[in-house]
């Protein structure tokens, strides 16, 4: 992550500006209803549920045999509440750190004692014939500032209610810019 900014500048030279990574991490979260479930205890028989882009990511089933020589059921199930519900169930969970589920009260955290889980910082790119507009170079960096998965959290739970637009307008009514 360290080179993230620099290696994407270098990539997209004369196409794009790469700016900072902002406080949202995408890290994929592993939950249980279980108080100190570790990756260290997954087994054969231990069940999965997990959204499909998981599987091919390096810290999904590739990591986990690699890492933890754990070869889990896994079950690829795409929408979140029905995930939880698995969960509920007595699964393991992975969500994308910024969905709502992966914070419900009825899971915790999956300990990953062997730091399996990569960081998946979000950052912006930005053509670069808006790079040099000071105000959107000044909202982006605003945002970036305030956003953080707490935020995107909220907005996606008052999405399922209102709609997209309408989160995002009542959360920057709530978080206005300067």
């Amino acid at each position: 992550p360290q080179t993230l900014v620099p290696d994407l500048a270098a990539t997209l030279d004369g196409e794009v500006a790469v700016l900072q990574p902002s406080k949202v991490n995408r890290a994929w979260s592993y939950v249980s209803t279980r108080t100190g479930a570790s990756l260290l205890d997954l087994g054969k028989k231990t069940a999965i549920v997990a959204p499909e882009r998981w599987t091919t990511s390096p810290d999904g089933p590739s990591g986990l045999e690699t890492i933890y020589g754990a070869k889990p059921k896994v079950t690829v199930v795409a929408d979140a509440a029905q995930r939880l519900a698995r969960v509920k169930a007595g699964a393991i969970g992975v969500f994308d750190s910024t969905e709502p589920q992966a914070t419900d009260a009825a899971v915790k955290p999956v300990d990953d004692p062997k730091t399996m889980i990569a960081a998946d910082p979000q950052l912006a790119l930005l053509r670069l014939e808006l790079a040099g507009d000071d105000t959107v170079l000044d909202v982006i960096q605003q945002l970036h500032g305030v956003l953080d998965n707490a935020a995107i959290i909220g907005i996606r739970t008052r999405a399922v209610a209102s709609g997209v637009p309408a989160a995002v307008t009542e959360w920057l009514k709530a978080h206005p810019l300067r």
